[in-house]
């Protein structure tokens, strides 16, 4: 972030001219909101509130909104606050960011603020860098931010709820939800994002949460089971969808190229019938032509001698008979050939049917070996990025347990030498706020490591969401 254009001024201001940021993601109720009055009427506001200033007379909180809200409803006349003077929306922004992740605040206002920032122009990249995390985790955590706001409903009401409802959305559970989006078709993505339109559907990612508050999921590993056997059972339906266009694709294919085939060969037989038939006739008209050649020399003939009339009719007889004859011959001929084309029909239609169900039945035992094969696949992945994710978490969890206990001995280390003789009179003279607050977060501190002591013991460990990601010095621990 750019240097600031004003240097931070402690002022003391009526809490009813600060208006609140509508962007801002934390907001300050239920439980939260009460353990955060009983705070300030025991111990007192220990960190002011951080404000801009708008045009008029009117301010803006920065960081602090539950502090201003306390105070307006107790009709306080003035409260002190650290004022930043005059704020552009971006560099407010970041700073809200950068006070939620110091101070660890709920993981999905910190999503969220990330998220507007992104929208804002911010890479992933400058983000990452500006508040010292990795840009893998910056970008899991904006794609959390990215939730429908209906979803973040969701989860901030039952938030709100208790605090035993609150200890299950942890930053590992949400990050488990992201594989469930679903990548709408033809989406430019940078386009989508100016327009401020989805890239993902997020249909599944409901679902889940909704078992999530009904109770059927209660941690991050019953989350990760049940997005591997979501995900595998999505990929088997996309698949058996696709099988079948490509099935029906083939068959289509097939029946058509059996169909041209089909054709094909029954119009070869009717030419060559038809090339038969017309030989048959021709034959026959030239033994005609030659008949009535012979009858006109016959009659000729008998003009001249009577004495054969006879004998020539008779064998005219006989040739118009055998002419008779052949022709129902070829009549029959032709009936014959017309049975044999219908025969050869039928049978060639039984092979078509006989060859597209060999097809079908090779083609489908060719792709149900492709699906075991892939499904094999697939669960070999997922089992060995299982496994994986345990290694990760056994080595996360050591690398806490060490991190902690360095620091309880770097904090017994200092309370030891704040109460040497050196430097306890110079803790005695420190004025009462000060005071109040030291003993204030020592009792915290006592009262974290009773608690802490007794799961230990026992063997009941839950850890919140602030113990995942906060350390004991205040900053964040990103795994």
């Amino acid at each position: 972030m750019r240097e600031l254009q004003c240097q931070p001024q402690l002022i003391q201001i009526d809490p009813h001219l600060i208006k609140f940021n509508p962007a801002n993601p934390r907001k300050h109720r239920g439980t939260e909101l009460l353990k955060l009055r009983r705070s300030i009427e025991e111990v007192g506001v220990v960190q002011m509130p951080t404000i801009r200033k708008l045009p008029g007379e009117f301010y803006e909180c920065i960081d602090g909104e539950g502090r201003v809200l306390i105070a307006q409803e107790n009709h306080q006349k003035t409260i002190w606050a650290v004022s930043f003077g005059m704020l552009s929306n971006h560099e407010a922004s970041t700073m809200l960011q950068a006070a939620n992740t110091v101070r660890s605040f709920g993981f999905l206002a910190e999503c969220l603020g990330l998220t507007r920032l992104h929208r804002q122009g911010d890479s992933i990249a400058s983000l990452a860098d500006r508040f010292c995390a990795s840009k893998s985790l910056i970008r899991s955590m904006i794609g959390v931010g990215y939730f429908p706001d209906e979803l973040h409903t969701l989860m901030l009401d039952d938030i709100a709820q208790s605090e035993e409802h609150a200890s299950r959305w942890t930053q590992r559970l949400l990050f488990e939800l992201l594989p469930l989006r679903q990548e709408l078709a033809g989406i430019d993505p940078v386009h989508a994002r100016m327009q401020g339109l989805p890239l993902y559907d997020y249909t599944e990612v409901r679902l889940a949460l909704e078992k999530v508050l009904r109770g059927d999921i209660a941690d991050a590993g019953q989350m990760a089971k049940y997005v591997t056997q979501r995900r595998l059972e999505l990929y088997q339906a996309r698949f058996d969808k696709d099988l079948q266009t490509r099935l029906q694709a083939e068959l289509a294919h097939a029946k058509q190229s059996l169909q041209e085939s089909y054709t094909q060969q029954v119009q070869g037989i009717q030419e060559q019938t038809a090339r038969h038939y017309e030989s048959q006739v021709h034959l026959l008209q030239e033994q005609l032509k030659d008949l009535e050649k012979r009858y006109q020399a016959i009659v000729k003939e008998v003009a001249k001698r009577p004495e054969i009339v006879e004998k020539r009719e008779k064998e005219l007889q006989e040739k118009l008979q055998e002419t008779e004859e052949e022709r129902v011959r070829l009549q029959t001929l032709k009936l014959r050939v017309q049975d044999e084309v219908s025969v050869a029909r039928l049978q060639l239609e039984q092979d078509m049917k006989r060859q597209l169900e060999e097809a079908r039945r090779e083609q489908r035992a060719a792709m149900d070996q492709n699906l075991a094969q892939e499904r094999a696949q697939w669960e070999a992945y997922y089992a060995q990025k299982d496994q994986e994710r345990q290694l990760r978490v056994e080595t996360t969890i050591r690398q806490i347990i060490a991190n902690t206990t360095k620091q309880l001995a770097d904090a017994q280390m200092g309370l030891l030498h704040l109460l040497s003789p050196g430097v306890l009179p110079s803790m005695v003279s420190l004025r009462e706020p000060e005071m109040m607050g030291l003993l204030a977060q020592m009792q915290a501190v006592q009262e974290t490591l009773e608690t802490a002591e007794e799961k230990l013991l026992h063997g009941n460990i839950v850890f919140s969401s602030e113990a995942e990601r906060r350390s004991s010095d205040g900053h964040p621990s990103y795994p």
